[in-house]
């Protein structure tokens, strides 16, 4: 059975209280291990689109689930954030024009 990588540590403390170092053995050859290199893919969805930046809001949980459960079944799934970048879109619209 392999010793735990923690073993080492009972030997150095018994070592500090004898004042002789006992020889260390050798380590164990390195065992070659293949290189993965990630696989690439291609950056869809808003976090790799330049136009789209992450923001922190603070909302009420009562209303983000209400409108999270409306938006899973009546507009087919569409995302929390286009809905609040139309709105938004449509307030900025509405302060312009003033």
């Amino acid at each position: 059975m392999n010793e735990s990588k923690f073993a080492g540590l009972k030997d150095l403390k018994s070592e500090k209280g004898q004042g002789a170092k006992a020889p260390r053995p050798a380590p164990a050859k390195a065992v070659s291990t293949a290189v993965l290199t990630p696989k690439e893919r291609n950056l869809t969805g808003k976090r790799s689109h330049p136009d789209w930046k992450q923001r922190s809001v603070l909302l009420k949980n009562g209303s983000f689930d209400e409108a999270h459960d409306i938006l899973k079944r009546k507009y087919n799934g569409r995302d929390f954030s286009e809905l609040m970048q139309a709105l938004l879109d449509q307030w900025l619209h509405t302060e312009r024009a003033q």
